[in-house]
């Protein structure tokens, strides 16, 4: 059983000098000796903790720490057209995943991404990549021919690739994982959202204005 040991400022010597009082941890948590009556703790006899004194618990940030990772399920299901995407072009705009990350200048990675096409006849190449923020700078209207200006270069924080060769008909659809995988994101520091832009990176037409679907799994920070 570990001990916990400390100076007792009650019980001295005949020199006048605190004893040392070892108890187990069982009955140092019962309150045989209290905290008040402890200038040292020494577990084991090693490792000095200074102040001994119960930490507060609080809500928000202000934690000692958490035990596991924290998991989030992303879907993207864009209204599209059902009209010729050429190549190059933006399918559904741009995407917001609000709340996507933990907390505020969150981070985290994104481990999986996986395409389903209502269809079991089209198998698209698709490019998604994701940004920390707005690309309010950028062409990213659906429809329109993808441009990414300079002042949203850095906003992008990872890509992904569905390529017609990852395509397996189940169900009656075309189901598709990227061969993309563990790529870090991050949020600014004033928001959790994260933002996607789908291309089209060959000419493709839908079934369907819902035909489209996009999960993603992210490990949060």
């Amino acid at each position: 059983m570990p001990v916990i040991g400390g100076y007792d400022p009650t019980d001295k010597d005949n020199n006048g000098n605190e004893k040392t009082k070892w108890v187990t941890v069982t009955e140092f948590v019962s309150g045989v000796i209290k905290r008040k009556a402890l200038d040292t703790v020494v577990r084991d006899g090693e490792g000095q903790i200074a102040d001994p004194s119960k930490p507060t618990l609080q809500a928000g940030e202000n934690h000692i720490g958490e035990v596991g990772g924290n998991t989030k399920i992303l879907r993207m299901n864009p209204t599209i057209q059902t009209t010729l995407y050429t190549s190059g072009t933006v399918i559904g705009g741009l995407i917001t995943l609000t709340e996507a990350m933990r907390k505020n200048a969150g981070t985290g990675l994104i481990s999986n991404l996986v395409g389903r096409v209502a269809s079991n006849v089209i198998t698209p190449a698709l490019e998604i990549t994701f940004f920390s923020d707005n690309p309010s700078s950028s062409t990213v209207a659906d429809g329109q021919t993808y441009i990414l200006n300079s002042e949203d270069i850095d906003k992008c924080v990872a890509t992904f690739n569905l390529n017609p060769s990852d395509y397996v008909l189940t169900g009656g659809t075309y189901r598709a994982k990227s061969s993309d995988s563990y790529q870090g994101v991050e949020s600014i520091s004033t928001s959790q959202n994260l933002y996607a832009v789908i291309v089209a990176k060959a000419d493709v037409t839908f079934p369907s204005t819902k035909a489209l679907h996009i999960k993603l799994d992210e490990l949060r920070d």
